[in-house]
């Protein structure tokens, strides 16, 4: 009749979860949310900023009727307003430190595509093939591995700037931990060309690539895989939080990297990882899955030991002292199972 060992083990083992976590600087939201990682088996990551380091740089300019300088400098005044990170790039190319007495306005980002700006008195158009084509702008074909950015002003065609960006350190290995520990499909969705997101996806082992996604395209693809799941088993996205807030929102559980100061990804993320380290995610799915193992354990061990004493004590066999005694001896017992997540 005293159930304490079953009560007692499930929240302390969520708990204590938590806190293990949070000594590693991962945040988790709640007891719901360690939960639907142990039971993860498919991860979908996004690209910039998770998988590789989100910093790019610059490897070659390709400039039509100006000069490079001029085409980086145009690139960037109409990028001087966004938090991407090839803007980033493209600003610390030429020397861009803030958008102060510069002449930019009608500043508009189109997601998944670039930016429109008014620079000077010049309509300026800074993304991908799609951005141009979508205004009936031809762009050239890059000659050399990279993803283009391509520029446009007042309708013409001004050249493209090649960016490239490093896989983040300790990537492989993070990804082949996660497999041990279980997610059985690993997907990679980005909104690069597929010329420059295969190689990342076959030297990383990817199951599944989806590449030159608007976000409404990544919206599909995790409804997805959202509808094809097991009915025991979740689906995880990795992301930072900020520009895939809506992708957080439609999976089991919504991971942010670099979490630290974003107030977006606190909002949207149900776990947060404080700085970038990609190792961190297996240990996170590590201490989940310990958890629930454990919960499993010490509810397993409270029932066995309260149905023995019933049976015993109705047999006759075990006495009312000697029931309380197992029964607090079962409770020690878990929570020194528990002990173990630390």
């Amino acid at each position: 009749a005293c159930p304490s060992a079953a009560v007692i083990s499930v929240s302390l083992a969520y708990i204590k979860s938590i806190g293990a976590a949070a000594k590693l600087g991962i945040f988790v939201k709640g007891e719901d949310c360690i939960e639907s990682m142990a039971m993860a088996e498919t991860m979908v990551f996004d690209k910039t900023g998770t998988i590789t380091e989100g910093r790019y740089v610059i490897t070659d300019v390709f400039p039509v009727n100006m000069t490079e300088r001029e085409l980086l400098t145009t690139a960037a005044s109409a990028e001087v307003f966004s938090r991407h990170p090839i803007a980033y790039a493209l600003r610390e190319a030429v020397g861009i430190r803030s958008a102060k007495d510069m002449k930019v306005t009608q500043v508009e980002e189109i997601p998944g595509r670039g930016v429109s700006a008014i620079v000077g008195d010049e309509l300026v158009y800074v993304g991908n093939t799609a951005l141009l084509e979508e205004h009936g702008i031809s762009c050239e074909l890059p000659s050399r591995s990279g993803a283009a950015i391509h520029v446009a002003i007042d309708g013409k065609y001004c050249g493209h700037i090649l960016v490239a960006d490093r896989i983040r350190s300790g990537a492989f290995d993070a990804l082949e931990s996660l497999r041990v520990q279980g997610i059985k499909k690993m997907v990679l969705l980005t909104g690069d060309v597929l010329s420059v997101a295969r190689p990342l996806a076959s030297k990383l082992n990817f199951d599944m690539l989806r590449a030159e996604l608007k976000p409404e395209d990544k919206l599909s693809a995790l409804a997805y895989l959202m509808s094809n799941k097991g009915s025991k088993s979740s689906v995880a996205f990795v992301g930072d939080g900020y520009n895939d807030r809506a992708l957080m929102e439609r999976v089991d559980v919504g991971i942010a990297m670099g979490a630290l100061g974003s107030e977006a990804a606190f909002m949207s993320a149900d776990v947060l990882v404080m700085d970038r380290d990609i190792r961190k995610l297996p240990k996170a799915i590590g201490i989940s899955k310990l958890a629930s193992h454990i919960s499993l354990e010490n509810i397993a061990a409270g029932i066995c030991v309260n149905l023995a004493a019933a049976v015993l004590g109705a047999a006759g066999i075990l006495s009312v002292t000697a029931a309380v005694i197992a029964c607090f001896a079962v409770s020690a017992a878990v929570l020194i199972n528990t002990l173990r997540l630390k």
